[in-house]
């Protein structure tokens, strides 16, 4: 099936508790399958077959498990990156030169963004040391982007999904 932005994460998980091998495919990998193929036209019926016989010729690709540590590994690091984007944001505009009261409304903000990155970090650390498989993948360790926290960079690699999310470096 196709990425759509975490909507296929349920159906997924579902086809696979019933024993279904399920791959999800990146979108833009299949419409351009389907272009090369001569498939301009784009509905359901034919996103469907194109999405089938995609499968059917990459059907090397390996077989995606679930696994319930890495997806909330995966949607902790996404969090964390969210907020980070966020204060850096806050951050950009209170060096311009903003007037006193914008920055005297956006310093909670910021120190409650911080409180909040703080416990996602806690949290990141905590399922990687309670989670066997992502702590014995562990081979070097790193400062997370835009803190001055360790977190262990092959642990977010044990979960293919979430190790783009750990390479992005967000300005502080």
């Amino acid at each position: 099936m196709e990425a759509s932005g975490g909507y296929e994460r349920d159906w997924a998980k579902a086809m696979r508790q019933a024993d279904i091998e399920v791959r999800i495919v990146d979108p833009k990998r299949v419409r351009n399958f389907a272009l090369s193929a001569g498939r301009l036209a784009k509905n359901d019926a034919i996103d469907a077959e194109m999405i089938a016989w995609f499968a059917e010729t990459f059907s090397e690709g390996a077989t995606q498990v679930y696994d319930a540590a890495c997806e909330e590994l995966q949607a902790l690091v996404k969090a964390r990156s969210a907020l980070v984007n966020v204060r850096a944001r806050l951050q950009c505009q209170s060096e311009h030169a903003a007037p006193g009261l914008v920055q005297k409304a956006q310093a909670p903000v910021l120190r409650c963004l911080d409180n909040e990155i703080a416990k996602l970090e806690d949290a990141i650390s905590a399922k990687v040391k309670s989670t066997p498989d992502l702590l014995s993948a562990l081979r070097s360790s790193r400062v997370c982007p835009g803190s001055a926290r360790p977190l262990p960079q092959t642990s977010l690699q044990a979960c293919p999904s979430s190790a783009k999310l750990a390479t992005r470096s967000p300005v502080p």
